[in-house]
């Protein structure tokens, strides 16, 4: 560090990097704008990544992903680097008053994963919706507590969405796919996967509000059938879908495929929407694959 300082970027992720390391980095580097550190333990370094925030305000970009860093260690980033744009700390234990920080002090977010902080609330979610209006990419994934109407508000304010996962949210249902279709025509990465309230209106409706969409999930959205894969085939040919886990019983009767356009080869008369079935995975082929088929 200390022989190259006008480094902008480093990439130690998945490297045990000590927080002595960290502060080192900090002292010599001022001008870093992307750090990524995932995997480096950092829960009990508190200190040397505050100290990497107070020392690199250019940041725009950190990943802290399985670092378990704690609330007031995010708070301190927040605090110290405004021009923030990109943020993963998958795996933190964090709590409200992290997330609502960082609304609060960068708002010109546009990447955020918490995925797998489950103590995150419907909060943090209603903050990032009223403070960061630029969101493209967000994931939640398993945290648990987090409402169908919170999130729904996050959707219908960041209305720049390309990639939103929520799976494991149990409690999200229509009225967030609702959102998305009304608010995020630019949306090509859907995953609702276990959101068990989700039924064939929000899909149908999802559907023919993002027809940019390109890969979608909805494992073990048990309420969801051929309907809204009909919907999802007709309206978002590019799109790659995953339907596993919901218990259509029999997808298609005779016939039922002219429904469909030509190019999902993998639909076929009498197979089924779960494991063995009308697979897993449904997606539209090229003409030269069909041609193969």
């Amino acid at each position: 560090a200390e022989h190259c300082p006008l480094l902008t970027s480093v990439r130690f992720g998945w490297v045990k990097l000590s927080g002595v390391s960290v502060v080192h980095l900090a002292k010599h580097c001022p001008r870093l704008t992307s750090v990524d550190l995932a995997s480096s333990d950092l829960g009990d370094s508190a200190a040397a990544v505050i100290e990497l925030a107070t020392r690199c305000p250019l940041l725009t970009g950190v990943n802290f992903s399985l670092c378990h860093l704690g609330s007031s260690t995010v708070i301190g980033l927040a605090t110290h680097c405004p021009l923030l744009t990109t943020i993963q700390i998958a795996e933190s234990n964090i709590d409200d008053s992290a997330v609502i920080e960082l609304a609060k002090h960068c708002p010109l977010l546009k990447v955020i994963d918490c995925s797998l902080c489950g103590l995150l609330t419907d909060d943090s979610v209603l903050d990032l919706a009223r403070h960061c209006p630029q969101l493209a990419r967000v994931d939640f994934r398993s945290c648990y507590q987090l409402t169908d109407s919170a999130v729904a508000e996050l959707a219908r304010g960041c209305p720049l969405l390309t990639r939103f996962r929520f799976p494991g949210c149990r409690k999200l249902g229509n009225e967030t796919v609702e959102a998305l279709a009304k608010s995020c025509p630019q949306l090509t990465t859907l995953d609702v996967s276990g959101c068990g309230q989700l039924t064939d209106d929000a899909v149908i409706m999802l559907a023919k509000g993002c027809p940019q969409l390109t890969n979608a999930t909805f494992m073990n959205c048990v309420h969801v059938t051929r309907d809204a894969v009909l919907a999802l085939a007709t309206c978002c040919p590019r799109a790659s879908v995953n339907f596993s886990g919901c218990d259509f019983g029999t997808l298609l009767q005779d016939g039922t495929v002219a429904t469909i356009p030509s190019e999902f080869r993998s639909l076929k008369p009498g197979q089924s929407c779960i494991p063995g079935g009308y697979s897993q995975e449904c997606r539209p082929t090229t003409r030269e694959e069909g041609r193969r088929g």
